[in-house]
């Protein structure tokens, strides 16, 4: 869920690292409510699974929203 210029600027950075870098500019929670990363979750690589799975709550719960 990253427009163009995000896109671009995470290139081969790790999803920590990037969020990290960009929400020095902006407010972290917003930031990741933008893009649909979930608040609490781990960022870390070996992570990934329970980040997924909460990703994907979040993504089912926004399409079920934009469908009603």
């Amino acid at each position: 869920m990253l427009d163009s210029n995000e896109n671009m600027s995470k290139q081969a950075k790790s999803l920590e690292d990037w969020v990290t870098l960009e929400t020095k500019k902006k407010e972290r929670a917003a930031f990741l409510d933008r893009c649909i990363i979930p608040q609490k979750s781990s960022l870390q690589l070996d992570d990934f699974a329970t980040f997924a799975k909460e990703r994907d709550a979040l993504l089912t719960e926004k399409l079920s929203g934009l469908l009603k």
